[in-house]
């Protein structure tokens, strides 16, 4: 077994596997995902089974973690670029640790109700919400160019049996020991991934000396992102598109276990076979924009990504795990091959100094449509019904790609190479140029 992680080790880094802090990044996004997988089935498995919540409470309860991204998003991408990353990264694993722990130990002891999941799962979003943001600034100042996007999709790649394994083994501990011990396991993960952060003995470069206030700090974020045409086409095209997906994922595990009567063991295996998307779509994202250039690599895979929601309601005419597995793998399949690749060309082309308040401007414009299609969810699943609800959401998601088409987005080839961007002397000089930029 010891042999067959370090093959798979080496093949996850390739050619990047002597570089001084890949093996540690790697490292902790494995983890975190084994605690992502256990968390985000036991959190809403605890509301429906335990405390007898409803659609409409669970909407809530999976609104709650992307709150924080709207309401703190330019804070915490200007903390970002004010101080070092690593420490950042580390107090936000920590404290995701405790979180974990409390919810865990409440459930054993018979102490906890719906509103301490809900105050949990929104201190749970923020800390990260500043671990994404603190992560996406972090990496690009630690590899060139030409490896960013291997990096990106390496990580992806190693992430993937991560999310497959432990979705499955979520179900099963779930299933077999209840999701209060399933927690404290998925707690673990995220101090383990702290410790491994700690560990890194590469010094980190002090951010550049800021003189503006934090104030100025967080509006030249939103101007960057309002000045350049193809950063708002994909952050319009992300926002429609999670409207509608956290619509239809709203009520889906309460479809799930409701409607389709299905065990929190089998759940956790259509998750895992589901996520195999995630592995293919790591692999696939370098290759869809060779072949088929940056642009509609994009588009495509958000055009996809809102078909692939039409196929989880017919399960109720048969066969539901092959139809809510395959649903599934296509949506984490098409989700990967977007996100990677958007997520490589604004590191890639963003200047370091401006890189935090970026990602936070952009993400706290993508995320405000999370908890409004969450809750959204839960009140038309409570009035309308689960599988026509979820219907709903992906005749929502179909629209995304039309602000991709419609824009310069889809002309694009590829990420430009950083002597394409203008340095930034000023909050206009700091907007990368529209020919060359995504979100």
């Amino acid at each position: 077994m010891r042999a067959v992680g370090k093959v798979f080790a080496r093949l996850a880094a390739g050619p990047l596997h002597d570089h001084p802090i890949f093996k540690r990044v790697l490292t902790t996004q494995v983890s975190v995902s084994l605690g992502q997988q256990v968390t985000s089935l036991a959190l809403p498995t605890i509301g429906i089974i335990f405390l007898n919540a409803g659609p409409m409470e669970i909407g809530i309860l999976a609104a709650l973690p992307w709150v924080s991204s709207p309401l703190l998003g330019p804070i915490a991408g200007a903390v970002v670029d004010r101080l070092p990353r690593r420490p950042i990264m580390v107090a936000a694993d920590t404290g995701r640790f405790l979180c974990l722990l409390s919810i865990a130990i409440g459930l054993l002891v018979g102490e906890l109700t719906l509103y301490q999941l809900y105050v949990i799962a929104f201190l749970f979003g923020s800390l990260g919400l500043f671990f994404d943001i603190a992560y996406q600034a972090y990496l690009p100042a630690n590899f060139t160019h030409g490896q960013l996007l291997q990096a990106n999709s390496r990580v992806e790649l190693a992430r993937s049996p991560a999310l497959v394994g432990g979705a499955a083994l979520a179900g099963l501990v779930i299933s077999g020991v209840g999701p209060a011990r399933a927690l404290f396991g998925a707690a673990f993960s995220y101090l383990f991934s702290g410790i491994n952060l700690a560990a890194i003995k590469v010094v980190e470069h002090a951010p550049a000396p800021h003189k503006r206030s934090l104030l100025g700090d967080l509006g030249s974020g939103l101007v960057m992102v309002a000045r350049d045409p193809i950063l708002r086409s994909i952050a319009t095209a992300t926002a429609v598109s999670n409207l509608g997906v956290f619509i239809f994922s709203a009520v889906s595990l309460v479809f799930a276990y409701r409607s389709l009567h299905l065990s929190a063991g089998l759940i956790g295996f259509i998750v895992a076979a589901g996520n195999l998307g995630f592995l293919i779509g790591a692999a696939a994202a370098p290759w869809g924009v060779r072949r088929l250039g940056l642009g509609r690599t994009l588009a495509l895979s958000q055009l996809f990504l809102a078909f692939s929601l039409f196929f989880a309601p017919l399960a109720l005419f048969g066969m539901p795990v092959v139809m809510l597995s395959g649903s599934l793998l296509l949506q984490n399949l098409h989700t990967n091959v977007y996100v990677i690749n958007q997520i490589t060309l604004r590191q890639s082309i963003t200047p370091r100094e401006i890189m935090g308040r970026m990602n936070a401007t952009m993400r706290a414009l993508i995320v405000l449509t999370v908890p409004i299609g969450s809750v959204l969810g839960g009140y038309l699943g409570t009035t309308l019904g689960l599988p026509q609800t979820m219907v709903l959401g992906g005749a929502i998601a179909l629209m995304a790609p039309l602000f991709l088409l419609a824009g310069p987005v889809i002309r694009l080839q590829g990420t430009p190479r950083p002597a394409e961007i203008v340095p930034a002397t000023s909050t206009a000089a700091a907007a990368p140029s529209p020919a060359t930029v995504s979100a």
